[in-house]
């Protein structure tokens, strides 16, 4: 009977092994250690266009350019619907949807939505001249759309409020490119498409004319399974930094002239309590602050540059896209030599720990390593040094851990017991000691190890400046501080917190939540603009007179509707009310993968600045569409007479705007660590035109 239970319970172990080892593996590790980013997207038929549109193209050259990013190849997989591609994203076929994830159930089936690739609203477009400015004026007219499209439903329930509207069906063979074709010409009175839709098509059309617009904004977004975080938050740090639109530095440019000139010190880091976090929505850290003390030295900007994996940090540095790395990571020769790396001087020093859960046995020696497995990144000197400890002689076993996993998330693992013991350095664990009790440290396994950053082997003149900087600084007032405060000062934290582990970015996240929302703005990058307008402070009044937390004019407010600044609600409602009037101003870069940036540039220097700095882009050779290293640098020439005296708003302090946009995106950024998730958006289509009538501040 004995025999029986035993081979019952080893038939049901295997089972279960089995079933577990067939489960879809969604997130970065499985994705990197298949080489390939599967991206599942729509079939193009039952229409005459052999193209895709030009918004279509951009889509594909941004996941394009996402999968590069990731380090592997791109596969689309194409499908016939938008429930297949669903059901093949949650079945594990597929790792991202980028077509058409746009309706607000996917909330419901259990879909996690990126930040936005565009928003996008619907408009009346019509003959130049004839087009409808209102809605009202769409009384008597005909508006022709395809009958199984959303277009039709938004023409019935425009009807239901206006019912002389008449609504014409169109073939569904007619193509964007020809259904403005006969628009322009005549034939047709009006339609209704997406602003995301007419992306390049009315460069060459006079003829043709954007009228009215309906309902509120929305946000199109790609889609990925809510398990796959690691790959939620790569994806939304690539789409909110504008990542096509600056040039990585060449390999063998001289770093410390081109960060001078740049004006900016790009920083590849990782997110965690020893590198930098948030904390009450500002970015700290040891690295972070000590990184920023350097930049200041040097007369620069610190901007951090997060890859998806720590893997990706040696990679990202030599292709340029950041100056140096400054991440805790442990400096030896072996390093230096393998991944052709310079170690600065040492700025701190730690002993490699074992880490097991509390409450456990911990092996005492390398002989009781037996049966015991060990889970650590590959990329760390920890996976060198276990293999050094020979597994196969002593019995024990050294398994991976996903590249994209912090040490603090593998303690956490080992923690819960799905590890069973990892390694990490003692000043780290330290950290970690200091809020729980659910781990414990054991035996140390080496010597004291230095730490140091990291630059390219040839950046002599850039490791000199690192090595003096942190000669003065080591040991030094300034240091001696940093060091108490990230590493020796657990009597002040409290037990179950993990620095900067809190839910809240400020105290006002959900009122930011409910307007940005309705206005299809992401919640955390209102939170970002928040803290760089007011630093959360509602009684904050700047030298121009705006107030608020949103530092909003009180004429401005006046014109929305809002009248008491002092009240967070109404501050917050005012500020994101104007930000998406900007929007509208500045519709014409709605489908640019930048366009963010543009409305914030637009909210700190006014609309017509922006518009005279994509004027002088187009004269200077530069993109017009894309914000980074494009137009603003053109806005920067504002600030010289003989260029501003060309343009029709004149003079602008545009160095401060350049910097205000730089700083909000670094600290959004940041925040995606804290909150990879989006809400879906807002549903309601009700009409929303804003009377614009002198509310530009610029």
């Amino acid at each position: 009977m004995q025999a029986l239970v035993i081979l019952v319970l080893v038939f049901f172990v295997n089972v279960r092994d089995a079933v577990e080892a067939e489960q879809p593996r969604f997130d970065l590790e499985a994705i990197q250690q298949r080489g390939e980013l599967r991206i599942l997207h729509l079939a193009r038929s039952g229409t005459s266009e052999t193209e895709p549109s030009a918004f279509e193209a951009h889509e594909r050259d941004l996941a394009e350019t996402f999968a590069r990013e990731l380090g592997v190849a791109p596969r689309w997989i194409s499908r016939s619907t938008v429930e297949e591609m669903r059901s093949d994203l949650v079945s594990g076929e597929g790792d991202l949807i980028v077509d058409r994830v746009r309706e607000p159930d996917d909330h419901e089936l259990q879909l996690a939505r990126s930040s936005a690739v565009v928003v996008t609203q619907e408009r009346i477009i019509g003959r130049r001249g004839g087009s409808a400015a209102r809605l009202a004026d769409l009384a008597g007219r005909t508006v022709h759309v395809e009958r199984a499209s959303r277009y039709w439903q938004i023409a019935e329930e425009l009807r239901s409020e206006i019912p002389s509207l008449r609504i014409e069906p169109l073939s569904a063979a007619v193509g964007a490119e020809e259904l403005l074709r006969k628009i322009g010409s005549g034939e047709l009175d009006l339609t209704i498409l997406s602003e995301h839709a007419l992306h390049g098509l009315l460069d060459e059309r006079a003829e043709v004319e954007i009228g009215a617009a309906i309902g509120s904004p929305r946000s199109l977004t790609w889609a990925v399974v809510p398990e796959a975080i690691e790959l939620l938050v790569a994806l939304d740090r690539f789409l909110t930094r504008g990542a096509s639109s600056e040039e990585p530095l060449s390999p063998s440019e001289d770093s410390l002239a081109a960060i001078r000139e740049r004006g900016r010190l790009r920083v590849l880091t990782r997110s965690s309590a020893t590198t930098y976090f948030i904390d009450r929505g500002e970015i700290v850290g040891f690295e972070y602050e000590l990184a920023r003390a350097f930049a200041d030295e040097l007369g620069v900007e610190v901007e951090l540059v997060v890859p998806p994996t720590r893997a990706h940090l040696v990679r990202w540095l030599h292709e340029g896209k950041g100056d140096l790395i400054a991440a805790g990571l442990t400096a030896s020769e072996e390093r230096a030599m393998r991944d052709r790396l310079r170690f600065s001087r040492p700025y701190l020093y730690s002993i490699p720990t074992l880490v097991g859960r509390a409450g456990s046995t911990l092996p005492r020696r390398v002989e009781d390593f037996a049966g015991r497995t060990f889970v650590v990144r590959r990329s760390s000197l920890y996976w060198s040094l276990l293999q050094q400890l020979n597994p196969s002689k002593n019995g024990f076993k050294v398994q991976a851990a996903p590249e994209a996993l912090e040490t603090e998330h593998i303690i956490d693992r080992v923690a819960r017991g799905e590890y069973d013991l990892t390694i990490a350095n003692d000043q780290s664990l330290a950290v970690e000691l200091s809020w729980r009790k659910d781990i414990q440290s054991g035996m140390a396994l080496g010597a004291e190890q230095p730490h140091g950053w990291a630059v390219r082997r040839h950046d002599v003149e850039l490791a000199e400046a690192i090595d003096r900087f942190l000669e003065r600084e080591y040991r030094g007032v300034r240091y001696n501080v940093l060091r108490k405060r990230y590493f020796e000062s657990s009597a002040t934290r409290e037990r179950g917190n993990r620095p900067g582990s809190g839910s809240a970015l400020s105290p006002y996240d959900e009122l930011v939540r409910k307007h940005a929302q309705r206005y299809a703005f992401d919640w955390r990058m209102v939170v970002a603009q928040m803290y760089q307008e007011s630093r959360f402070d509602p009684d904050a009044v700047s030298g121009a007179g705006a107030r608020g937390l949103l530092q909003v004019l009180p004429r401005t407010a006046t014109q929305l509707g809002v009248h008491d600044l002092r009240d967070p609600e109404t501050s917050i409602e005012a500020g994101v009310r104007y930000l998406d009037w900007l929007r509208e101003q500045l519709g014409s870069v709605g489908a640019s993968s930048d366009a963010l940036w543009f409305w914030l540039a637009a909210y700190n220097a006014g609309y017509g600045h922006v518009r005279d700095a994509r004027e002088i882009a187009r004269q200077q050779g530069l993109n017009p569409n894309l914000w980074f290293d494009n137009v603003e640098r053109a806005i920067l020439l504002k600030q010289e007479p003989k260029v501003h005296r060309t343009t029709r708003h004149g003079y602008c302090r545009c160095s401060e705007t350049v910097r205000y946009v730089r700083s909000i995106r670094d600290r959004y950024s940041a925040y995606l660590d804290v909150h990879p998730f989006r809400e879906p958006p807002a549903s309601d289509v009700a009409s929303r035109e804003l009377s614009a009538a002198g509310a530009n501040e610029g």
